[in-house]
């Protein structure tokens, strides 16, 4: 199956650039802020922006179809090779007024990886991986070092649940809140973060462009028993989520939930 050329590959960049850019313009409209879904908290925005990330897409590739969370379907509609996207990653924050959403999209050929973009409006870093690497802002990322202390992130302003847990028993942890499943899992991939536990059922186009972090860099993303995620056996994962550049990080992590169960 063909990869994307060089010049494809930035078209999508751009594209998935304005997307966000519109989205962050767009956060106090009326239109884009109303709540179409309470139960799954789904808005306007996230309507207008998988109609602007579809439709931009499908005129740059044609041939490559699109599947969203915002456009029903089961994993056996999925084809050989598709565009996997999350237009508004985040909802919440970004419908609180706060930074911590992003827009991301993943190629998937052949239940793998390709490629991976995650760009956060807010403070305009796109963070792109594939076969060529990880890059922030078109810049090759430095190898992530953990912190003392460690910084595990989450998206409350105290840590909750799971997190407040960890602390606990890891008393070389710090906290950091944060928005998005798919910006906290770049940012502990890329060491803005080091650890994000999270015990929530998670859907494959929250993770997928993240995974391209952990597949072309220096990472690890995988369920409370240390299993990686495996793309197209099922939408949704219920196995709980560890996501580390650090390795030892990410064991001592699963060693204590697996102690807890």
């Amino acid at each position: 199956m063909p990869m994307i050329s060089e010049d494809v590959k930035q078209k999508i960049l751009n594209l998935l650039r304005d997307v966000g850019k519109k989205i962050c313009q767009m956060q106090d409209d009326h239109t884009w802020r109303k709540v179409s879904n309470f139960e799954g908290f789904k808005t306007g925005g996230d309507q207008q922006a998988n109609s602007i990330l579809v439709s931009g897409l499908s005129h740059i590739t044609p041939e490559i179809p699109v599947f969203s969370e915002e456009i029903p379907h089961s994993i056996d509609d999925r084809t050989e090779q598709y565009w996997l996207i999350d237009p508004i990653d985040g909802t919440s924050s970004w419908h609180g007024g706060f930074e911590g959403y992003v827009t991301q999209l993943a190629l998937i050929s052949n239940n793998d990886i390709e490629m991976g973009a995650i760009y956060w409006p807010c403070r305009d870093i796109m963070f792109y991986a594939d076969i060529a690497g990880v890059f922030i802002n078109g810049m090759p990322a430095k190898a992530a070092q953990r912190r003392t202390p460690a910084i595990l992130i989450d998206n409350y302003p105290e840590p909750r649940g799971i997190a407040a847990e960890l602390i606990k028993r890891m008393p070389d942890l710090d906290y950091r809140e944060c928005g998005s499943l798919g910006l906290k899992s770049v940012l502990a991939l890329t060491g803005e973060a080091d650890l994000f536990v999270k015990n929530v059922t998670v859907r494959d186009w929250d993770l997928a462009p993240a995974m391209a972090f952990a597949k072309f860099g220096k990472g690890f993303i995988v369920d409370f028993h240390g299993q990686n995620f495996v793309i197209g056996a099922s939408i949704k994962y219920l196995s709980g989520l560890i996501v580390s550049h650090d390795n030892q990080l990410a064991k001592e992590c699963q060693r204590i939930l697996t102690s807890q169960s």
